[in-house]
């Protein structure tokens, strides 16, 4: 039996010998229902960060899959987390409504100073790449 798992890194470890327990019972049944010797459970657990533990590549090797398919998992992995991501921004995009410009600069600040100190700091900016340019 191959169970798939893709917790939390922190949950990794947690998940892996919570799977072998969860199915050995149904393993022994499968042997004893179709008279077989031995039935395996082999978890394969990676994490939604893409973390793998040690015990992948002997699940993998148990499995005779090459030793480099870890590589396709952590980018499968890695792919369908950030679509989960990308898909919770969009829908808080679509409740949050956008704030005035206005309230990020506070009332007490003088903005035709701040105008003038990054006129002032592009300028030092410019004649410093000058600067390096001649060098």
């Amino acid at each position: 039996m191959i169970d798939i798992a893709v917790p939390n890194t922190h949950n990794l470890a947690k998940t892996i010998i919570d799977k072998q327990n969860k199915y050995q019972e149904l393993a022994n049944e499968i042997c004893a229902m179709w008279k077989q010797n031995t039935a395996q459970v082999i978890p394969l657990v990676i994490s939604s960060t893409a973390v793998i533990p040690k015990s992948l590549s002997q699940s993998l090797k148990r499995l005779n899959l090459h030793p480099n398919t870890y590589k396709q998992m952590q980018k499968s992995v890695i792919l369908g987390t950030c679509s989960i991501v990308r898909n919770i921004f969009k829908s808080i995009n679509k409740t949050i409504q956008p704030i005035p410009v206005d309230y990020y600069i506070p009332r007490w600040v003088n903005v035709s100073q701040l105008k003038m100190r990054s006129e002032k700091f592009d300028n030092n900016n410019n004649n410093n790449n000058n600067n390096n340019n001649n060098i």
